[in-house]
């Protein structure tokens, strides 16, 4: 155990204080672009969502894409749309999965979830990363080096390791991702390089 805090533990810790002191470059113009972007994809979805009673300006609409409840009661109530999924306390579930389970039975459905995706990529992956982007152009995240569940490597403020993947199934979560990737750019004289520890404990397992 010696070994390992002297040997491990100690030398990551100095390693995570340099990362986070050199935080990494943001072009928060091409961040503000990406958002504006998906702004108006966010409002040809909402024009859309209108004839069910949506009103973007109105809390109170009669439809909400965000919220369950409503949107139980546009597809289950309203549009009389099958499901048998069904929530702990024995609702109709409205989740991203039962609502793919759903989305043959009305159009509706799914641009309920291509809202959903569109405004969690901008509140998650734009508005939460330009609040964090200090007068050096960069964001300075905190690491935390056992902060996962499983015991890797975790950070936060921002979470830098969540990004969206290029690799995504569906068409719209590649390309965005590929924008919002496109904004961490590296410094003057520098190159940003992308690695994947995958499988990292079976590889050490194996060694």
């Amino acid at each position: 155990m010696q070994h390992v805090a002297h040997n491990v533990v100690t030398p990551a810790g100095d390693a995570y204080a340099r990362i986070e002191s050199w935080g990494m470059c943001v072009d928060r113009d091409a961040l503000q672009n990406v958002g504006t972007y998906l702004e108006l994809q966010v409002a040809n979805v909402e024009e859309r969502l209108k004839p069910y009673g949506y009103d973007a300006a109105n809390p109170d609409s009669e439809f909400d894409p965000a919220s369950p409840k409503k949107i139980g009661k546009l597809l289950f109530e309203t549009l009389k749309l099958k499901s048998d999924r069904l929530t702990d306390k024995g609702a109709k579930a409205t989740d991203a999965e039962a609502l793919e389970a759903l989305v043959d039975q009305h159009p509706v459905v799914k641009d309920i979830l291509t809202w959903r995706s569109l405004s969690k990529m901008k509140s998650s992956y734009v508005d939460n990363i330009l609040g964090y982007i200090r007068d050096d152009g960069r964001v300075h995240p905190s690491i935390h080096p056992d902060g996962a569940r499983t015991g890797r490597t975790s950070s936060s403020s921002p979470n830098l390791q969540v990004m969206p993947s290029v690799e995504s199934t569906d068409p719209m979560q590649a390309e965005m991702a590929k924008m919002f990737r496109a904004c961490f750019v590296p410094a003057k004289g520098h190159t940003l390089m992308e690695v994947d520890y995958s499988q990292l404990e079976l590889r050490v397992a194996a060694d």
